[in-house]
């Protein structure tokens, strides 16, 4: 199948078991597109032999006949409108469960991963990568799945009725075959690196969209609009570029395959009428009938070329996604002792760190007991964040250890250790939604216990001061709510993790 394709021949890898299971879960809608394919493909042959027949009847002026080939034509179309309809349906709803499924394990996996891999890959990356990449994968699998399984078959089943019609004029048809077979074979390598480079633009648009829109103050105060805007619109006509490329390539493989079949179909029609000229005896429905099928035959080989360009830029798509489920391969580590409740201290034994190969903590010795409040100051760079990240091991020390009352850190379940600490940060994480959501977060926390901690930070006169209350709707980031008030409530929230 065309996922297995993408692990195991073109990127080296044995088949992973949510693969096997995502295709054997979505196995029926896959076979019954494809039943649909093959079902209005091989129906095509009886579209030609009634075309024979008409054709025959008209030149005979037999009335009878032409209408009982009419209303079998009426049957036969039905039924491949039928057929098209099985194939238009189940395919892409196999396509879209697949990719529902590719998002969900991408998140997964991100989700789960450590800090330090969001501070070296750009953010709008990552999310081009779960939408945009998978988004290519749902739109080209349906046809890559259709055309390279279900065409080939359809033209060797044609191309024997082609032969069994007239074995002489169907070897003289086929000298077109190999000329497609090379535009093909081009067209497919070069739509691969294409649509890498496609996928590649889209992010660096993805990326530039997330800065501007997250940074939106910072620009308007340092007056950047004009430079941001410069910038996008740059990266906008790259991305134009490269997407026309793509669409390029794709508008002339058609054409030039059904050029193909045309010189092919003209040098028939041809042949024939210099045998009629000669004295043969041609049958005119049977010459209908087999014009039909070869035309029918190089339609195949037209949508042949066109999987093949869908698989490429399928490929081109999940050379990134599979990228990324690389280095997200390796999940967060979380299993370890759990501890109960924090009660005596924590200490910093000669701990030392470096990021990127530069020196930012060596030596640090620290002990804070339960109760007491700590400062660090220092100036900007010289690691006080990068501290206080290590207690919640977000980092591993390069040296040292952290005592969690009197238990390294590296010991400690991740999930037990970090449900008894509760961070605000310079930038409070508040998202968009209510206030009641952002304080419960992420869990279910009463009524009470809101007012009790909002109390706290002298922000419940304000909150209930308001027409709906803890219901009141924040902006994105509760840019609603002025900083300071975005700070207390983040301070609120940590309050009641306790």
């Amino acid at each position: 199948m065309i996922i297995s394709l993408f692990s195991s021949k073109i990127f080296h890898m044995k088949p992973l078991p949510w693969l096997s299971a995502w295709l054997k879960r979505y196995i029926w809608y896959i076979l019954l597109g494809l039943v649909g394919s093959l079902g209005a493909g091989i129906l095509v042959k009886v579209v030609a032999d009634l075309s024979g027949e008409a054709i025959n009847g008209v030149a005979q002026r037999n009335f009878p006949q032409v209408l009982n080939v009419c209303l079998k034509g009426l049957v036969v179309y039905f039924l491949i409108g039928l057929c098209q309809y099985m194939s238009s349906y189940f395919l892409p709803r196999a396509s879209n469960n697949i990719g529902m499924e590719v998002r969900k394990l991408l998140f997964s996996r991100l989700i789960g991963s450590s800090v330090s891999l969001f501070h070296k890959r750009k953010v709008g990356d990552l999310m081009s990568r779960v939408i945009v990449d998978v988004g290519v994968l749902e739109g080209n699998i349906p046809s890559a799945i259709d055309r390279l399984a279900a065409s080939p078959i359809i033209a060797l089943f044609l191309s024997v009725a082609l032969f069994v019609l007239n074995w002489q004029l169907a070897l003289l048809s086929a000298f077109a075959l190999p000329l497609i077979g090379y535009l093909i074979n081009i067209a497919g390598k070069k739509m691969r690196r294409i649509q890498i480079e496609i996928q590649r633009r889209l992010a660096d648009l993805n990326t530039a969209l997330e800065n501007s829109f997250a940074f939106i103050k910072e620009i308007k105060a340092l007056c950047a609009e004009h430079f941001e805007d410069n910038k996008f619109k740059n990266l906008a006509e790259k991305t134009f570029g490269s997407i026309m490329r793509g669409v390029r390539l794709r508008a002339l493989l058609g054409p030039s395959i059904q050029f193909g079949g045309a010189v092919g179909v003209i040098g028939i029609i041809l042949f024939a009428a210099w045998q009629i000229g000669k004295g043969a005896n041609f049958d005119v429905g049977r010459l209908t009938s087999f014009v039909v099928l070869l035309s029918a035959i190089y339609q195949q080989m037209r949508g042949l070329g066109e999987g093949v360009i869908a698989l490429q830029q399928c490929l081109g798509a999940s050379t990134r996604l599979i990228e990324l489920l690389e280095i997200t391969s390796i999940p967060e580590r979380k299993e370890g002792e759990k501890i109960p409740p924090f009660s005596k201290e924590i200490k910093f034994e000669d701990v030392s760190f470096s990021y990127n190969g530069s020196e930012v903590l060596e030596g640090i010795n620290i002990e804070v007991k339960k109760g007491e409040i700590l400062a660090i100051v220092g100036p900007s760079g010289a690691g006080k964040t990068t501290l206080v990240d290590l207690i919640p091991h977000f980092y591993e020390p390069v040296e040292g250890k952290i005592a969690f009352d009197g238990r390294d850190i590296r010991e400690i379940d991740v999930l037990s250790l970090r449900q008894q600490i509760a961070i605000v940060s310079q930038e409070p994480f508040v998202f968009a939604g209510t206030i009641r959501e952002n304080l419960s977060y992420p869990g279910e926390v009463s009524e009470e216990e809101m007012k009790e901690a909002l109390e706290k930070v002298d922000l419940w006169d304000f909150i209930s001061s308001l027409p709906d209350g803890l219901d009141t709707v924040i902006g994105e980031r509760g840019l609603t709510l002025s900083a300071g008030q975005r700070q207390r409530l983040a301070i609120a929230r940590a309050l009641l993790r306790k």
